[in-house]
């Protein structure tokens, strides 16, 4: 057994002095590195955003990709629904509430004898009110336009759906009496007649509900967006082409 002599302090503590060679010293911030690294995979599952089980040399090459993804900011929705438009006085609050209201004109123009006029003439309500008080009321302007825009979209939209439906239907009926069999036939009508359900149910139920309860709310000086539309409204209105 070696004898070592050990200075003794003055409070009776003895110094033990510790050797570190240099390789060691150079290899415990990579074991650290490696231990933090390891308990990342093991309980994050990635490390420096790259996706887990990824080896070192595809880590550079990845890199690049996962940082664009994590950056990536999707377009904002609703981006103007801070934007808090006053109705100025009770006028305000009835011509907007009747740009709205006026979309339960359009079913009862769809099923008139002169169709195709009737419903430019009521979709012409709103837009003539937003032409009105474009200059005068940015509350009114903004719900009339609102209305047009939503009207507009929903009933063009059912009308076009309509007449491709059946020009589809009478293609399809000649080919699949001839070519493939009254089976087929069957089966692919009754898929049509779902999606002209569905066109229907958007012109006579969705779009009055809608407007109702956005006449409702103006009526009552409260603010209703629809869905895309309000913000695309908004968009026109201060950014696009009807911008003052």
């Amino acid at each position: 057994m070696t004898n070592l002599n050990y200075d003794v302090n003055e409070d009776g503590t003895i110094e033990i002095p510790v050797r570190v060679t240099s390789s060691q010293t150079s290899n415990i911030p990579e074991r650290d590195e490696d231990i933090v690294q390891d308990y990342e995979e093991q309980y994050f599952g990635t490390t420096n955003d790259v996706p887990p089980h990824t080896t070192k040399a595809k880590r550079g090459e990845s890199s690049g990709i996962w940082e664009r993804v994590r950056n990536f900011e999707a377009p904002p929705r609703h981006r103007y629904k801070g934007r808090r438009l006053v109705a100025k006085d009770d006028s305000d609050r009835i011509w907007a509430a009747l740009a709205h209201a006026s979309a339960v004109l359009i079913p009862l123009a769809m099923v008139g004898v002169v169709t195709l006029p009737s419903i430019l003439l009521v979709l012409l309500v709103p837009l003539g009110i937003y032409l009105a008080f474009r200059k005068r009321s940015e509350y009114v302007a903004f719900h009339a336009l609102q209305a047009f825009a939503f009207q507009t979209v929903c009933t063009i939209g059912a009308i076009v759906v309509l007449f491709i439906l059946a020009a589809v239907t009478i293609v399809s009926a000649v080919a699949s009496f001839l070519l493939i069999g009254i089976p087929f036939l069957i089966l692919f009508g009754l898929l049509l007649f779902l999606a002209g359900i569905m066109s229907v149910l958007v012109v006579f139920v969705f779009m009055p509900l809608y407007a109702l309860i956005a006449a409702n709310a103006t009526w009552n000086g409260r603010n209703y967006r629809y869905p895309w539309v309000a913000d695309w409204v908004d968009d026109q209105l201060l950014n696009g082409l009807l911008q003052n």
